[in-house]
């Protein structure tokens, strides 16, 4: 099979709209940098070398320009969350499944999940939650969105296994229950990063839920 693909002629409009042309395009694209640049500090320093000076240094930019976005560390770390949590779209995907078998079902709902939390990029957000436990606003605001993204995803599931009729209470243990091992493997990987036993373990956790939808 042969695919053609037609690209668009490059115009005096086009190349215009490729290139922030407004300051808010400018402060965009810079804040979106600094937040790459502040995981990737995390990642490769931790919590307490993530200051607003290394993440400047990292990004190749001043301290006043980190601070003309955020003010504080406090606010830094929670905009990295706080986008983390809303750029997924996993719920989209499992309500677009919902009419497959169980066990495919299953499947997706685990693979959606373990592409989020296997992400490197999700050390980063438990290295801002440990660090900053002892914050209470930014606690207090990780666990109002932490919430939020519960509650979708309990939706999504939900919609997913409508046709079995699950109780609130299933939908929500099984919500805990998938995430809870997730997040459990995911820290396990960064010091045995055994693939063949994550594989192993991830079916295992698919076999698990299908046996709690096929008794609901």
């Amino acid at each position: 099979m042969y695919v053609i693909i037609i690209r668009p002629r490059m115009t005096m409009t086009t190349a215009a709209q490729t290139v922030p042309r407004t300051q808010s395009d400018r402060r965009t694209k810079t804040r979106k940098a600094l937040l790459d640049a502040t995981i990737e500090v995390l990642l490769n320093r931790g919590f307490d070398g993530c200051s607003l000076a290394n993440v400047a240094k990292y990004a190749g930019l001043t301290t006043g320009s980190v601070q003309h976005h955020f003010k504080t560390k406090s606010q830094m770390m929670l905009a990295v969350i706080e986008e983390r949590l809303f750029e997924t779209s996993d719920d989209q995907a499992l309500e677009l499944k919902a009419n497959e078998n169980i066990e495919d079902r299953c499947k997706l709902l685990v693979e959606t999940q373990w592409q989020y939390y296997s992400d490197p990029k999700y050390l980063a957000i438990w290295s801002i939650i440990l660090g900053g436990r002892s914050d209470p606003e930014m606690i207090g605001k990780i666990g109002e969105w932490q919430k939020n993204a519960i509650a979708r995803h309990e939706r999504a599931i939900k919609q997913l296994f409508a046709d079995h009729k699950l109780r609130p209470s299933q939908v929500k243990a099984m919500q805990y229950f998938v995430n809870a091992q997730l997040r459990g493997l995911a820290l396990l990987q960064t010091v045995e990063p055994d693939q063949a036993n994550i594989k192993c373990q991830l079916s295992m956790l698919v076999d698990m839920l299908k046996l709690q939808v096929s008794e609901a």
